[in-house]
């Protein structure tokens, strides 16, 4: 890992001495000779648009190339990044309860939608919460990767509140590469993550092919193999954080006297007193890692159309599986809920206390049932997402006198679309039916009524029946999608001559739409499901941006490697769904001498509202 002032220094070393040939620096930055080594290749450094010999601005960026990468030894880029100092508390793969499958970066802790993810300079699709997962770019397509630590909604825009990352891929590949990677923990012999890749690239005079296709697996580890996850809190007595969800039903009702009785199943169908000490350990059941399987197909090309014109497109597809699991789902129900329509009835064959227990009245009160449901097996939450991404433009320069313009255009399409499955949830509806009425249940098709009070001893294995499953029991499909289209155009160069040097600028336009949907299962999203209860959703904008940007060289003293420097930022930007914005940046670099260099920056950022 390294920052762009050992970069910078090499290339001014490479003026001064008037190199003969290029040097090549690890960030793919070449000095190459031409008139006399007067003029020096300029590259786009992200935090800026404006094309420029010096990597320097006035922006800290943090340069991770291929080697700093390998030797992190994972599988997943995103795990990469979430190792820098400056990234805050992100999902990944280590996320189970509350994960997804994906792994995002959440610069300076601002929301890792506030995180811009560009790849080779081009926006990458984030998802319907306006987060990209970097488990879907793999990292044998990587040269370099460019982090900005700094707000820059004056360059890219309302995402990169927090910083941007730039993935550079690989270029002007030729030959053929492979590599494999197999790891697990030797102690427990589980965790095995594997990863294969290859990648064919191909050269002529005037253009490249590179194309690469990768494969990642990896395995899941359970909490329970851990002495420390084994347990809600470690180190704590029994009980302890655990749930009131039991195995053995933890049961309290209100007699026609206002008592409160608090009892729990005594796994024979009665009852017996609660005690804190019965809480159910859930933490054994999860996973610790979650399990994902990646394949990845990645093709890049272009071609010199004219010494002045060069095209440019690549294609990306990802699938991605992966699965989050839980302790077997609790039935929660109950006036302390506040429930109503639950009655579980006298006639029921399994109700220990003979009454007709209501969460409707006040006498003979049903106050709390919480069994959990261990026949059913653990609640096992199932991504597969594919991913689809084209990049496609024209670059190219031109001379007006003796300076030099650089422009491009480019157009981007990305589709995204994610179905989950979920297994081990409740129909409340047939809940409600199967503890009810014992006359309504056998007149009801399939119902069967349900044991809350016979216990059970392990996953499967208990009072509740398979048959009673099957009324109960209901498998989710979610379905949701993002798609974004993306036009851009920009331009940089030269424009006036100060004593201090040129200054340079750079200007663009970004047309950008937007649009998602997240369909929920139809139990979900009527309320009868045991989980968490949502509405269909679905939501579309677009925005109109332009930005100017200025590298205005204020004193330049060559002899003592002395200069300061301003920068300059602005963009407008014009949303469909809630109106206009122009935020600007100032920034100076001062370099003081050879080895002291001091920036400061003040810009304005906004925060765009996500799909």
């Amino acid at each position: 890992m390294y920052t762009n002032n050992k970069l910078s220094k090499a290339v001014r070393l490479a003026i001064a001495f008037g190199a003969a040939s290029a040097t090549a620096f690890t960030a793919s930055v070449n000095a190459a000779e031409e008139d006399a080594a007067e003029k020096v290749e300029r590259i786009e450094v992200t935090g800026s648009r404006i094309k420029r010999a010096d990597l320097e601005g006035a922006n800290p960026v943090t340069v991770l190339d291929k080697v700093d990468i390998e030797r992190f030894g994972l599988t997943s880029i995103g795990d990469v990044l979430q190792n820098l100092p400056a990234a805050g508390s992100a999902i990944n793969t280590n996320s189970n309860n509350g994960g997804d499958g994906t792994t995002t970066l959440n610069i300076r802790g601002l929301g890792s939608n506030r995180t811009l993810v560009l790849v080779d300079g081009k926006r990458w699709a984030p998802g319907l919460g306006g987060s990209v997962d970097l488990n879907n770019i793999p990292s044998s397509i990587i040269e370099r990767i460019e982090v900005l630590k700094d707000g820059a909604s004056a360059v890219y825009g309302s995402d990169a509140v927090a910083g941007v990352v730039n993935i550079i891929t690989r270029k002007d590949y030729e030959g053929v590469h492979a590599s494999a990677y197999l790891g697990q923990y030797a102690s427990y012999s589980d965790g095995r993550k594997e990863s294969y890749d290859i990648g064919f690239g191909a050269s002529s005079g005037k253009g490249n092919v590179y194309v690469n296709v990768s494969y990642v697996n990896e395995d899941e580890t359970l909490a329970g193999d851990r002495d420390i996850s084994a347990v809600p809190k470690f180190g704590t007595p029994e009980g302890f954080g655990g749930s009131s969800g039991t195995p053995n039903t933890r049961f309290m009702y209100i007699d026609g006297n206002g008592d409160l009785f608090s009892q729990q199943g005594d796994g024979n169908g009665g009852l017996i007193p609660w005690t804190a000490a019965s809480a159910f350990n859930f933490a054994p059941f999860n996973f610790l890692s979650t399990p994902q399987e990646r394949t990845n197909i990645f093709i890049k090309a272009d071609y010199e159309l004219s010494d002045n014109l060069r095209v440019m497109v690549n294609g990306f597809y990802n699938n991605r599986k992966s699965a989050q699991a839980l302790a077997p789902t609790p039935l929660f129900i109950g006036s302390a809920f506040g429930d109503t329509g639950y009655v579980l009835a006298a006639n029921n064959p399994y109700n220990p206390t003979g009454l007709d227990l209501s969460t409707d009245t006040d006498e003979n009160n049903l106050y709390l049932v919480g069994r959990r449901m261990m026949e059913a097996g653990y609640r096992q939450f199932n991504q597969n997402v594919d991913q689809f991404q084209f990049n496609g433009g024209f670059e190219g320069n031109f001379d007006l006198g003796d300076r030099t313009f650089y422009w491009d255009v480019g157009y981007t399409y990305s589709d995204i679309t994610n179905n989950e499955l979920t297994d081990g949830l409740l129909n409340m509806g047939n809940v409600k039916t199967a503890i009810g009425d014992v006359d309504v249940c056998a007149a009801t098709d399939g119902c069967v009524p349900l044991d809350l009070f016979g216990g059970s001893t392990a996953i499967g294995v208990g009072s509740i029946t398979q048959e009673m499953l099957d009324y109960i029991l209901f498998t989710a499909q979610d379905a949701s999608n993002t798609n974004m289209k993306n036009y851009t155009a920009n331009i940089s160069g030269d424009v006036v001559e100060l004593p201090a040097g040129m200054i340079g600028f750079a200007a663009g336009y970004e047309k950008r739409w937007q649009s998602g949907f997240d369909q929920p299962d139809a139990f979900i999203s009527a309320g009868l499901s045991s989980g968490n209860a949502r509405q269909p959703t679905s939501g579309r904008y677009d925005v109109e941006e332009m930005y100017l940007e200025l590298a205005i060289p204020l004193i330049a003293d060559m002899a003592f490697a002395q200069n300061l420097d301003l920068e300059l930022a602005t963009r407008y930007s014009d949303y469909s769904n809630f109106g206009d914005t122009t935020n600007s940046k100032v920034g100076l670099k001062w370099r003081v001498n050879a080895d002291l260099l001091v920036r400061a920056t003040y810009s304005e950022s906004f925060r765009a509202p996500s799909i």
